[in-house]
């Protein structure tokens, strides 16, 4: 009786909670901007392709008993492609990840307004044998915008991103580390 009992209490907590839980997840592009030490990259070297992509995973709860209020934790990244096609062939790729917590704020039932800061850190890599590349951390922030396609438990999310990431490097000559993006994204959304 009593395990009858537990599994009837949680299953209605679990109800509970995943009436008030959110979710998303998506994919964006846009122009991204590396700057090491003061100097943009972009300026420094000769590419044929500058292209920012960004991946973001948010998980939240209504604090608001009304679904339009929600804090998040937030794990997000933002990769600055820089690469050379024609004549000698390389790529230089800049990964700056946040993961931190956040807010997502509904003004309207299909408009959303988002904004989160916390820990960064990089993920750096290149195949020209001549630059050392280094990883370090430090802070991100992310603010977006979005219309919210639906008003049911799944929708999808359009909107624009910005994202700042300013991470200290553990390199001999380039201290540091800002990557900025603007773009649009697609993701998929549950309010449960």
């Amino acid at each position: 009786m009593k395990n009858i009992i537990f599994i009837a209490f949680m299953t209605c907590v679990s109800i509970t909670l995943t009436a008030q839980m959110y979710f998303d997840g998506g994919i964006g592009v846009g122009g991204a901007w590396t700057i090491n030490d003061g100097t943009n990259v972009t300026d420094a070297i000769d590419v044929d392709t500058n292209l920012g992509v960004t991946l973001d995973l948010k998980a939240g709860y209504d604090i608001s008993g009304i679904k339009r209020i929600y804090l998040t934790a937030e794990i997000s990244g933002v990769g600055h492609r820089l690469q050379r096609i024609e004549g000698t062939d390389y790529y230089i790729q800049y990964n700056s990840y946040l993961l931190g917590p956040g807010v997502i704020v509904y003004p309207h039932p299909n408009f959303q307004v988002s904004a989160a800061i916390g820990y960064s850190f990089t993920a750096n890599s290149t195949d020209l044998p001549f630059i050392i590349m280094a990883d370090g951390n430090g802070f991100a922030l992310n603010f977006s915008g979005a219309y919210d396609v639906g008003r049911d438990v799944n929708s999808v999310l359009i909107g624009v991103k910005f994202h700042y990431a300013n991470n200290a490097l553990d390199h001999p000559i380039v201290k540091r580390q800002e990557t900025s993006f603007l773009g649009v994204y697609v993701r998929y959304r549950f309010k449960g």
